[in-house]
């Protein structure tokens, strides 16, 4: 039971819960304690979660951590098992790499045990580095089986994705069916890692990650043996059908040899359950030894804080006041099993402050890992009597993050304020009260909170909008005159402000004017000296850009800013002239560049409304300043400023246009700015973007963002790319960086493949690229699409990527069945790139003619040829089909007489027959029959000489030579 252990510090965060150290009492044995919590999980996952357990606790192997013992709290599941020295990663970390002497051992461990996990029906599913452990002897445990799953007798696939995607197979990262095979693959990717010091494949976009795995070729180092490259080979097989079991491995050369009896610990672990059991049966009432324990009378905060409801009120406040006092960590234990067991807590009204303020502590600690857990405090908002020191938390849990996501431009989710009109009435009753507070700290949070919540709750909005606003309006203006703080200004304007966008009439209530008018004017006279200062500018530009219209009617603030005609000369009126405004603007980029870190400063942005950027005119004087700064200034304030400098004239853009390159890896920013590139790209644009990395950045941000990348990111990069009809250096230097990121992206495949084409078409120097970036997987793929048009990309990279070389063995079969298919299709578009594509393929691999007629049919080709509406409205049908058919024979002539037979040959001549540029081009294929003796006799019976006589004063050269040397056949 939990009593029997304490537990010392979190070592380590698993699949489905955290792990500690612990000590076992009376014996003093460390062991680990991994506790999964139950909260959260429906009745049948708790069921599936103890079968798993059972199971596993069943599995004796050498090289598998042994559980010691398994029970349940309230809250959590409980497993003991030994504690190892660390992770094979933490290990190995002064050497970063290990040879294939010490390699050895280890893969013979671990393959030793995914051997007996196998063929007990077990798939571990999460085999990564930090699942692997080293014992005291130095022999290997594989554990962490949160993923694990038996399986029976009669199943023999699963899915869905889970574990760690840089040790997944690759139908795991496309969740298709899989079998164990999975691990065997994991283990190959850490033996490879374990060697060379960085898996084969390594990125830090998860997007890209997956196709890479997916696609990519695995590149072995020279410096690994043959035996260890055929050995990893083995079980880096991406066909999992064609991947090695474990028991395949066992037999391997490369550790069939290697004694790993050394390594069994069976002595260790029969003395020690000698001495487990001993001191279990001293400790049972009916044991004869007298042997007992002392009980201390101090309180085991342990246990509070996994079961409160089992201790007194006072215990339990003694316990959390421990927790803020004791200068605990973020991996303590305690504050860990506080989080953990938070809504056992919230069970007891009497100690709610306690609970909240020791909430707030560990907030402070690390609000990342701990918010997933407390944040079910927030469902007593609106709850009668919620205490002042809530305000203190929700800054920790709501306000700052909020804050944060708005400063680096990420989405926030507000769903959890579950607040119907009774409760958000009675929270803003709660927050109207503790503004009278004489705790300035809290004072300030307050008014913070009620800005907050205008901005993310609708139903608190309304509260505070309508009949309520003359006695509301009035409480806050007295904040913003008689404040000093910066944060309770900026929030007092930022209430106003919403309450005037919702009814610009509202402005009427804002009383007395004189001290409110003066209080502006004051603070707009002046530079802002801190960012929380600079976040109250922003928020007065707001407030009189939300309510001049009704301002200008009011005779007092026309008087006293010296009658303003707009928004726009008022905001000029502020800055007191062209020259002070390029100063102070200045200044206002400078801390708009600064990012907050203080609790204030992500206060005052917590209020802002929108960025001070939306309201400032950018001109020729101020564009390099606004250019040159633009890509340091936070993600906030990126787009309004961009907006602001791509609205004056093209030219003056086109001046600066270099500087704002990097505002395509800006994920606030990609999208506008690439939209103003669509509209304005042109070959010399496209050059100096090449030049200034854009190509970089734009891949950079793809792969950044995956599915989230806006449309307008993906098709610049591609009609960038179309851009260019080179193959300069520069543009090959930088492909493989541009390809790995379009088709790390699902959604941007269309994309990727009309990229690839692009560089297909250009030069053969680009195909390594596209086959090592899994350009070919993808058109495979693509060839299966629904969708034509996806087809139709597919086909035409083929068609280009086999201009300069044949498809790659591995992909023959696949593509080239799908591509015949389309021949017989009813997608005109998917015709045209299919005949072209077939065509060049034929071309280095004639063996396919075989397969193109055994599935298209010599009638379906002259039905093609002669198709009329092909030749008047799509010729480039014919020209393929044409082409096809001719390196059907070029290099044999099996399928000749087939085509004589069947009146192909002779359609053919008839295109050639009726001239034009269509004719032209047959008339280069009909020379490719005419190195046959049957073709040419067939040709001279139906007259050819006097067929071909019409291109002998055609201009091309090329057709020239053709009909010469074909005359010359006929002579």
């Amino acid at each position: 039971m939990f009593q029997d252990y304490d537990l010392l510090n979190m070592i380590g965060e698993g699949s489905f819960g955290r792990v500690y150290k612990a000590r076992r009492r009376y014996t003093g044995r460390l062991v680990a304690i991994k506790l999964i919590n139950k909260l959260g999980q429906n009745a049948e996952d708790i069921i599936t979660l103890r079968r798993e357990i059972d199971i596993l606790s069943k599995v004796n192997h050498p090289n598998i951590m042994k559980m010691i013992d398994v029970f349940e709290t309230d809250t959590n599941f409980c497993i003991v098992t030994e504690l190892a020295r660390g992770d094979l990663f933490q290990v190995i970390d002064d050497e970063q790499i290990l040879p294939e002497s010490a390699l050895k051992p280890i893969a013979a461990q671990l393959v030793s045990a995914l051997c007996h996990l196998h063929k007990s029906h077990i798939i571990h599913r999460d085999l990564k580095p930090q699942n692997i452990l080293v014992g005291a002897n130095g022999s290997i445990k594989v554990c962490d089986f949160g993923f694990a799953r038996a399986l029976s007798q009669t199943t023999l696939m699963l899915t869905s994705i889970k574990g760690t995607p840089l040790y997944m197979a690759p139908e795991l990262v496309q969740e298709q069916p899989y079998n164990e095979s999975i691990d065997i693959w994991s283990l190959g990717i850490i033996l490879y890692e374990l060697f060379h010091g960085s898996p084969p494949f390594f990125t830090e976009s998860i997007y890209k990650l997956i196709q890479m795995i997916i696609n990519n070729p695995i590149k072995y180092p020279d410096t690994m043996s043959e035996e260890f490259v055929s050995f990893l080979q083995m079980m880096l097989e991406k066909n999992p059908s064609r991947r090695a079991t474990a028991e395949d491995l066992l037999n391997h050369p490369f550790i069939k040899d290697e004694d790993i009896s050394i390594f069994d610990e069976k002595i260790y672990n029969y003395k020690s359950t000698q001495f487990e059991n001993a001191i279990k049966e001293s400790l049972t009432p009916d044991s004869n030894s007298n042997f007992k324990p002392p009980k201390s009378n101090k309180l085991d905060y342990q246990m509070v804080f996994l079961s409160p409801s089992s201790y007194s009120t006072e215990e339990v406040k003694k316990a959390l006041k421990y927790l803020k006092e004791s200068n605990q960590n973020a991996d303590s234990p305690l504050v860990a099993s506080f989080a953990t067991n938070i809504m056992n807590f919230l069970k007891d009204q009497s100690i709610i402050v306690d609970v909240i303020s020791a909430a707030t502590y560990v907030l402070q600690l690390d609000r990342e890992r701990y918010t997933p857990q407390l944040l079910s405090i927030a469902s007593i908002l609106g709850q009668p009597n919620i205490p002042i020191e809530m305000i203190s938390f929700v800054t920790e849990l709501l306000v700052i993050p909020y804050a944060h996501s708005k400063v680096f431009e990420y989405p926030y989710d507000s769903s959890f304020l579950k607040l119907d009109e009774e409760k958000a009435v009675r929270l803003r009753d709660v927050l109207l009260s503790f503004i009278f507070t004489p705790d300035q700290e809290i004072l300030i949070e307050t008014y913070v909170f009620i800005s907050y919540l205008l901005q993310v709750s609708s139903v608190f909005f309304t509260t505070v909008c309508g009949d309520f606003t003359p006695q509301f309006a009035p409480l806050i203006v007295s904040a913003f005159t008689r404040s000093e703080s910066s944060v309770v200004r900026c929030a007092a304007l930022s209430i106003l402000t919403q309450i005037v966008l919702n009814d610009p009439t509202s402005v009427y209530f804002i009383q007395p004017l004189d001290p409110f008018f003066d209080a502006i004017k004051a603070m707009i006279s002046n530079d802002p000296e801190s960012l929380e200062s600079f976040c109250c500018f922003t928020s007065i530009l707001t407030f009189f850009k939300a309510s001049f219209k009704e301002l200008k009617r009011i005779p007092k603030f026309m008087k006293k800013f010296d009658d303003p005609e707009n928004i726009t000369s008022f905001v000029m009126k502020i800055f007191d002239g062209d020259d002070n405004f390029i100063n102070r603007l200045g200044l206002l980029l400078m801390f708009s560049a600064q990012e907050p870190t203080q609790k204030s400063e992500f206060l005052g942005y917590a209020c802002i409304i929108c960025s001070l950027f939306t309201f400032l005119s950018i001109d020729e004087k101020t564009l390099t300043s606004c250019s040159n700064y633009i890509t340091n200034i936070m993600p906030y304030h990126q787009p309004p400023l961009l907006k602001n400098i791509l609205k004056l004239d093209k030219e003056e853009v086109l001046s600066v246009l270099t500087s704002l390159v990097s505002l395509f890896e800006s994920q606030a920013a990609t999208s506008i700015f690439s939209e103003y590139i669509l509209e304005a790209l042109t070959p010399e644009l496209a050059d100096e973007l090449l030049e200034n990395d854009a190509l970089l950045s734009l891949a950079h941000v793809i792969s950044e963002m995956g599915p989230n990348v806006p449309a307008p990111t993906v098709l610049v990069l591609a009609k960038l790319i179309l851009s260019f009809n080179e193959a300069g250096a520069l543009l090959f230097e930088q492909s493989r960086e541009v390809l790995t990121s379009i088709f790390s992206v699902e959604m941007a495949a269309e994309s990727g493949l009309i990229i690839a084409s692009h560089f297909a078409r250009l030069s053969s120097a680009f195909l390594p690229s596209l086959s090592e970036c899994g350009a070919i997987n993808l058109a495979a793929r693509g060839l299966l699409a629904d969708i034509p048009r996806i087809r139709g990309r597919a086909l035409d990279f083929i068609g280009n990527y086999c201009r300069h070389a044949p498809i790659p063995d591995d992909f023959m079969n696949i593509i080239s069945k799908n591509v015949i298919d389309q021949i017989n299709g009813d997608d005109v578009d998917c015709l045209k790139m299919a005949s072209y594509a077939l065509s060049n393929m034929l071309f280095y691999s004639p063996q396919l003619s075989d397969a193109v007629l055994e599935t298209v049919s010599v009638e379906k080709l002259n039905e093609i040829i002669n198709n009329e509406e092909y030749q008047d409205q799509n010729p480039k049908i014919i020209e393929n089909i044409v082409s096809m058919c001719a390196n059907l024979v070029r290099k044999s002539d099996d399928h000749l007489m087939k085509l004589i037979d069947g009146n192909v040959l002779f359609s053919i001549l008839t295109i050639v027959k009726d001239g034009g540029s269509i004719g032209a081009r047959a008339l280069l294929q009909l020379s490719v029959f005419c190195q046959y003796k049957e073709a040419r006799i067939y040709l001279k019976k139906n007259k050819v000489s006097s067929i071909i006589e019409q291109y002998s004063s055609v201009s091309n050269d090329r057709i020239q030579r053709t009909y010469k040397k074909l005359m010359q056949c006929f002579e």
